[in-house]
This record gives structure tokens, sequence and C-alpha cells, in this order.
């Protein structure tokens, strides 16, 4: 006689990844190509700038049932110099075929920056001997850019990056702070915190493990299969999981056997559209 299955046991699910679309040596590659390109070199030269991120673009618009390979990738550069960022679209079948833009759109920083900015911090007299004696742990608060405070009166919006400083000793205060990454000084607020955070001993999250992980410089794909497990009448889905930036997980091109379901979905929040 056939026992009958447990929730858990009908509710189970496997998840199948591998592998999917360009390698880390043809994004490697590609990144290489885009700044050595005369008509960048011709923006950035003299400058003070750094390569935030490169991105693989869908060859397609309309969502197939299938995904399709990406043949098209987008780099990301931020001059800070003239404060601006430099955005290079190409081919990853041309490497030599490039479009090149400035954005007035400020990009998430990559680890490689924020790294920097708390290098920066390091220098100041007063955080970077709390941070140096380990009173204060830096880590990455959200949103990751400080905006409203860093307007300037012609209207443009100067890159301060903001990093959270938990207390590890009971003499410290929790604290949010800027590092305006195009004057290179330090920017603290009477509220420890800028108008869009809080910085309070209720503030949740992970702690940072000051891991070196992999920067935003190193875009890749993955295809996967989710089958639930026991259940009748289910059917696989399938799609690609878009790595573009560590804390976040995109589920694109999603599909079952039952016919497509358009969407996307981002760990740890999923919409469906």
């Amino acid at each position: 006689m056939t026992q009958p299955m447990t929730s858990q046991e009908s509710s189970a699910m496997e998840i199948k990844v591998e592998p999917w679309g360009p390698n880390p040596n043809t994004i490697a590659s590609a990144s290489r190509a885009a700044l050595a390109h005369r008509e960048v070199q011709a923006i950035l030269a003299a400058t003070r700038h750094r390569l935030l991120s490169v991105e693989l673009v869908d060859a397609d618009t309309n969502k197939p049932d299938q995904p399709t390979l990406p043949d098209r990738y987008r780099a990301t550069f931020y001059d800070y110099t003239n404060n601006r960022a430099i955005v290079a679209d190409g081919s990853l079948h041309n490497l030599e075929q490039i479009l090149v833009s400035e954005s007035g759109i400020q990009p998430l920083p990559s680890s490689e920056e924020f790294a920097e900015a708390v290098d920066l911090l390091r220098q100041d007299k007063v955080l970077g001997t709390a941070l140096s004696a380990g009173a204060l742990r830096p880590y990455r608060p959200m949103p990751p850019l400080i905006g409203a405070e860093a307007q300037r009166l012609d209207g443009r919006v100067e890159r301060i990056i903001a990093v959270g400083l938990l207390p590890e000793v009971d003499q410290s205060r929790h604290e949010i702070v800027g590092v305006n990454m195009i004057t290179r000084t330090i920017l603290r607020f009477p509220a420890q915190a800028p108008r869009t955070a809080m910085a309070n001993s209720g503030t949740c999250g992970l702690a940072n493990a000051n891991q070196s992980g992999v920067g935003n410089s190193h875009s890749g794909r993955n295809r996967f299969v989710a089958v639930p497990g026991h259940q009748a009448g289910s059917n696989p889905w399938a799609g690609s999981l878009d790595q573009r930036h560590r804390h976040r997980i995109a589920l694109r091109r999603l599909s079952r056997q039952a016919g497509p379901l358009p969407g996307t979905c981002s760990y740890p929040q999923c919409e469906l559209s």
C-alpha cells in the first residue's frame, strides 16, 4: 500500500542550475576592448575614472518561450573628473563596434568603488581611528547612494557613496556617512544618517562578511530548471539567472510547459507582470 505523501514531500522542489551564455573570458575580453576603444579613450583621457559594471544585453525584446543567448554588452564607466557616467554599448561578436554615450543617471556602486570609499574614510582623523581600532565596522547601507544632499546649485548631483558604520563597542554610535567621490571628502549628518536612511539600534540586516565577492565587471548568466517534486500535473519551470549584481539575482525569461509566463523575479522578492 502506498503511503500518502507529507506536505513537505509534496512541496519539495528541485532546481538545476548550469552555466549558460558567454563565458567569463568572453566578458573580460569585452571589458578590455571597451576600455581600450579609441572613442572611450578619447572621452576618458586625462580623467580619474573607473569601470563600474559590464552587463549582458539580451538579443531580443519580445520574451520568447526559450531564452536566447545575449550577443551584446553594456560597459559603464564613471568619470570623477567631470562627474558623469560614460556608457559603452558593444557587440560580443565585433569588439570594435561600440556606441559611446554620456548618462546623467547615477549608476550603482561596484564592490571596488565601495572599498575605495571605505579607504577614504580610513584617512579621516576621527572615523579612520575608530575603524583602525575596530570600534566601527563598515557595511553597505540602503540606499547605496546619497542624492538629495549631493545636489549642487546648478542642479547636478555629485557622486556620494553611502557607507554604514556599525558600532563594535558601547562607546560608538551607529552612523551612515557619505563619501564624495568627486571631491574625496566625508559628509556627516546631524541625525547620524541622510534623510533617506536611518541609523539606530533597531536597524536590521545581515552583517557584512567582509569577503571579496564578484565585482560588477564580472557579469554572467546561468540557466535553470525548477521541477516541483511529487506533484501530480506539475510542470517544470525554466529560465535564466542574471548575475549582474552581487546583491540581486534576477530571474528572466520564465516559462513552463503549460505556456510562457512573462515576468521577472529578484531575490528575495518576486514580481510577475
